[in-house]
């Protein structure tokens, strides 16, 4: 049984909201009516809101939509055995109206609810850790709100959602260095989808304790090596027939063991051991820059470690 109803039309159960031409929208296309539900799924140009939750194929289905709810993916995420389990939450664009930011953001608070009462009686010994996610865009009053409603749900960590979403890198950096410390200082604080290195240690000293981004090793694919000198794009042609490691401060295997004029060879040719000798450096000097800077947290010299670290990426070769 098909309804219509101006923007809604109802089909069994599910309710579509059609979005035209010329109506408000994010730098994405998305825009919620408020005469949409609890939930929604994006499909198109039109965004599906429905009841239990959003409508997502997956491979242990055939020939039906199960919904994906609160209550679903923290089961599937014990049943991976995650360590740390992630509120289900939506992330609107940063650049999102904010209208928009606040009919989302109580939206998620309600789904970390739902995540908890599952979460509890799921794991009753506690062997995971639920984590919520603080959003709000750019607004800071909304992210303070949010922390504090999610600080009273009283759960292991807190994540900052909704960074790096189209908001310009200084934009990102300050609204960090605000939402940080609004999270409970006595857990972990969890920055998500970030980022460079310079990223890193920007907001390890505003109080983030936890990052997680696949920029590394996805600019390892693309020829980009971080180095303590900067970076480095090894497939410029300057590196031809260059002897030097990619960095000559890194112990990595790639840098004990190849030259850059190597790498750059294996790069322009596309030889799939390019990608992988790119990546073992990366992600080596990713954890050598955070071994570094807890080193530094413990001798309470940050701040100095900061800034060299940012004047040496500065000085690039």
């Amino acid at each position: 049984m098909i309804k219509r109803d101006k923007e809604l039309i109802v089909v069994g159960d599910r309710v579509l909201v059609r979005v035209e031409e010329g109506e408000e929208r994010t730098n994405v296309g998305l825009y919620l009516p408020p005469t949409a539900v609890d939930n929604q799924a994006v499909q198109g140009g039109t965004i599906m809101a429905t009841g239990p939750g959003l409508p997502m194929p997956s491979p242990d289905s055939i020939g039906d939509e199960p919904w994906r709810t609160p209550e679903r993916a923290t089961r599937i995420q014990l049943q991976l055995g995650s360590d740390i389990l992630m509120a289900f939450d939506e992330c609107p664009p940063s650049q999102s109206p904010r209208p928009y930011h606040e009919q989302s953001l109580a939206r998620t608070t309600r789904w970390a609810l739902r995540c908890k009462e599952t979460w509890l009686r799921e794991d009753p010994a506690r062997e995971h850790a639920l984590f919520g996610i603080v959003q709000g865009g750019l607004h800071p009053d909304l992210r303070e709100r949010h922390s504090h409603e999610l600080a009273a749900l009283d759960l292991p960590g807190t994540a900052l959602g909704g960074f790096s979403v189209g908001e310009e890198p200084r934009t990102k950096r300050k609204s960090v260095q605000r939402a940080a410390p609004l999270l409970p200082a006595e857990k972990p604080r969890y920055l998500m989808g970030v980022g460079t290195p310079e990223d890193l240690l920007r907001c390890a000293a505003a109080g983030i304790g936890l990052f997680d981004c696949v920029l590394p090793t996805r600019v390892a694919r693309n020829g980009l090596l971080f180095t303590r000198r900067g970076r480095l794009q090894i497939k410029a042609a300057r590196y031809a027939r260059d002897p030097a490691p990619a960095d000559p401060e890194c112990g990595c295997y790639t840098c004990r063991s190849f030259s850059r004029a190597y790498l750059r060879h294996l790069f322009a040719a596309q030889e799939l051991l390019a990608f992988r000798l790119n990546s073992i450096h990366n992600l080596t000097f990713y954890l050598d820059l955070m071994a570094g800077l807890r080193a530094a947290i413990e001798r309470r010299e940050t701040q100095p470690f900061v800034r060299r670290m940012l004047e040496r990426f500065e000085a690039a070769e």
